[in-house]
């Protein structure tokens, strides 16, 4: 065998190392907590007889995904203690709107490939609990715009 050069051995050490690209990326459930707070915030306000139902079963499924996305940050080794800003669009709409806008920026967070399994299980359970969330947000605006309900 060839004897290696102190460069050389150090290029080889240094081209064996994974870069900071191939480190697998984790869903980022902090930032989600905040965009899932702002929503909560805006479903939180007294709704008008026809939505009432509707923006209750949301604010339900967001406190699920929330519980869920506590279990997956701490099973992910996450600070989930940080409490940054929402990173939610600022649209000009009424609260149901800019709180589903909050839920898809949440969802956004979280779909990334979890490669931690005790973790992966725990989003699987937010995602689902807000894609829920979103059909009754859905509904709660149809009927707040007064459209007619499609069938489920």
């Amino acid at each position: 065998m060839l004897p290696l050069s102190r460069t050389t051995a150090a290029l080889i050490i240094v081209l064996a190392l994974p870069s900071a690209d191939a480190q697998p990326r984790h869903p980022d459930y902090r930032r989600a907590l905040a965009d899932l707070r702002l929503a909560r915030h805006l479903l939180n306000a007294p709704g008008e007889y026809r939505v009432v139902e509707d923006q209750r079963r949301a604010v339900g499924r967001i406190n699920t995904a929330v519980r869920d996305i506590e279990q997956a940050g701490t099973r992910d080794r996450q600070n989930l203690a940080w409490r940054g800003p929402a990173d939610v669009p600022r649209i000009r709409a009424d609260r149901f709107r800019q709180a589903r806008a909050a839920v898809v920026s949440a969802l956004r967070d979280i779909e990334t490939w979890e490669a931690n399994r005790n973790a992966a299980a725990w989003q699987g359970r937010a995602v689902r609990d807000l894609n829920e969330a979103l059909q009754f947000l859905d509904l709660a605006i149809q009927d707040r715009e007064g459209l007619p309900r499609s069938p489920r």
